[in-house]
């Protein structure tokens, strides 16, 4: 019993055996190491990034010189129009000394999906002479009208400007009824092909006014002429 007691206390007063100490003085530089690699690849990843970046500075790419299909081939990124435009009669015999003149105001729209402008017209008739017993000055008058055109865009560039097709109809009010067109009201149909260089434009057309057999006489006015306009 007494030895027993004995081994016991003398268990309990021995020192407790050393503790193994963790090796960390060898995990530390294993981590700094990979560290050091982690910064490397994002500085190089780095250089890479800025070197494109100077690739792309010093050679830009080319832009498309070709407008979208979006833009109006009559306006291009414009909301205004301004054109005069002058024609003489052209009957069976060839042209006679009878005029039309006009100012018109136009504003871009579209069709359903076609390119189209919107026109307030103001304009008038002026004629000289006699021409098979008509006598032209008796048909001069002025008009008011507003129209519709559908345009085609048959060539479109920023560098070399816009060739342009398209096709209109109009109503107008005229100051007084004449031996061709008896009504006051006429209408008028318009066919065109122009060209937009940046802010100037230009357009060859054969118009027609007549007031659809609605009254008669009803012999009609047919023009040919050159518009020029302003767009901005």
């Amino acid at each position: 019993m007494h030895s027993t007691v004995a081994l016991a206390h003398t268990h309990l007063l021995s020192p407790p055996p050393p503790i193994k100490s963790i090796p960390t003085a060898q995990s530390t530089p294993k981590i700094n190491k990979q560290g050091k690699d982690f910064a490397e690849q994002e500085a190089q990843k780095q250089n890479v990034q800025a070197k494109q970046l100077d690739t792309i500075a010093q050679n830009p790419p080319k832009q498309n010189t070709t407008k979208t299909p979006k833009q109006n081939p009559a306006f291009n990124e414009n909301l205004n129009a301004l054109r005069a435009e002058i024609g003489s009669s052209v009957r069976r015999n060839g042209f006679e000394n009878h005029h039309n003149a006009q100012i018109i105001y136009s504003q871009p729209n579209h069709i359903f999906r076609i390119h189209g402008r919107i026109n307030l017209e103001l304009g008038g008739f002026l004629g000289f002479g006699n021409v098979a017993g008509v006598d032209l000055s008796s048909m001069n008058l002025a008009f008011l009208g507003i129209s519709e055109e559908a345009l085609l865009p048959i060539f479109m560039s920023q560098k070399y400007g816009n060739i342009y097709a398209g096709v209109g109809l109009g109503a107008y009010i005229k100051s007084k009824g004449e031996v061709r067109v008896i009504s006051n009201f006429t209408f008028g149909e318009r066919v065109f092909v122009g060209y937009l260089w940046k802010k100037f434009s230009s357009e060859i057309f054969i118009k027609h006014f007549s007031n659809g057999t609605l009254s008669k006489p009803n012999a009609g006015h047919n023009f040919f002429g050159l518009c020029f306009g302003y767009v901005f």
